[in-house]
């Protein structure tokens, strides 16, 4: 099923679901369009024409964006006058979507379907985000975790062991007190004479 509406002195042949490009609409984004200027309306191969019919139909359309087209330059000139003008253009834009075409009460059940499946949309783009934000947030959570474990393990590994328990020796010769060996010399022999023996 497909319509012709008129919108800016335009024709344009529109589908549901398809999106357009026309002249700048005035609102906001997600409001609603309506066009009632209908040449024609085809449902599988029956054309519904004239005004009278058309006048129980309209199309339904959701205003998505309004920009600004590429810049043209303009440019005037006459010959053998110097007159030379250059201005430039941006034409003003808006892009729609259709979303329903029919009589009043066939658009208001279409909205309504439609309006369901979007809601339907953005619950599951919201739980898709929150499951994808809960599952970075668990994987940052891990590698902290993981990165002061391995932290504590290398300040564990770099941490000075104490000194084993010194000698008494060793203390005393750190406090710079060297102990002396004692020699315990034999007794001199040049003490007093041997006795000779009586008979010699």
């Amino acid at each position: 099923m497909y319509a012709i509406v008129r919108h800016s002195g335009k024709q344009y042949r529109v589908s549901v679901g398809d999106e357009l490009v026309c002249d700048r609409i005035k609102g906001k984004i997600g409001d609603s369009v309506k066009f009632d200027k209908l040449l024609l309306i085809s449902d599988s191969g029956n054309n519904i024409v004239g005004d009278k019919e058309l006048a129980k139909y309209h199309v339904e359309a959701a205003l998505i964006e309004n920009y600004d087209d590429e810049k043209i330059n303009v440019f005037k000139y006459k010959a053998k006058k110097g007159y030379r003008r250059l201005t430039g253009h941006r034409q003003q834009k808006s892009k729609i979507i259709i979303e329903a075409i029919g009589t009043e009460k066939e658009t208001k059940a279409a909205m309504k379907t439609r309006a369901q499946e979007k809601a339907a949309d953005e619950i599951e783009k919201t739980t898709a985000r929150a499951a994808k934000e809960a599952k970075t947030a668990k994987a940052a959570k891990t590698a902290k975790a993981a990165k002061t474990a391995k932290t504590a393990k290398a300040a564990k590994a770099t941490k000075v062991t104490k000194p084993a328990k010194a000698t008494k020796t060793a203390k005393a010769t750190s406090n710079g007190k060297a102990t002396k060996a004692v020699k315990k010399d034999k007794p001199s022999v040049r003490g007093k004479p041997k006795k000779k023996d009586a008979d010699k």
